[in-house]
């Protein structure tokens, strides 16, 4: 049995890494937090190879300079972080909407401690 590594699933490999790595970085609900650093780039490889064994034959073809593989390294680095805010951003309108029911239901004094953003929140958000 021959094992051998080609180019365009190692470039496969890269993009998916820097778009969940983006994700990771942007979005704090999915970046765990709470955890320390190795565990969650254990994740983002994890989550890599179960996403390029679902992607099959459709790999990417190889840029032919370097300036095309940092360009698209960079856009999908990018896009990650996109993405990663855009969960950012609906989570604080659910907390904000938490925020506005408990005001007007009077349990606005009511604060729980939430473990992804370290600080109080409360109840209903």
């Amino acid at each position: 049995m021959t094992i051998g590594l080609d180019s365009n699933w190692l470039l496969a490999a890269l993009l998916i890494t820097t778009r969940l790595s983006g994700i990771f970085i942007a979005g704090p609900v999915l970046g765990f937090s709470f955890l320390p650093i190795r565990i969650r780039i254990y994740v983002v490889f994890i989550l890599t190879g179960i996403l390029l064994i679902s992607l099959g034959t459709s790999l990417p073809v190889m840029p032919q300079n370097t300036v095309a593989l940092i360009l698209a390294a960079g856009g999908e680095f990018l896009f990650g972080l996109v993405l990663g805010f855009g969960v950012q951003a609906a989570f604080a309108a659910l907390s904000l909407a938490g925020y506005l029911v408990d005001t007007q239901s009077g349990l606005g004094s009511a604060v729980l401690f939430d473990p992804n953003t370290q600080s109080q929140s409360p109840l209903m958000a």
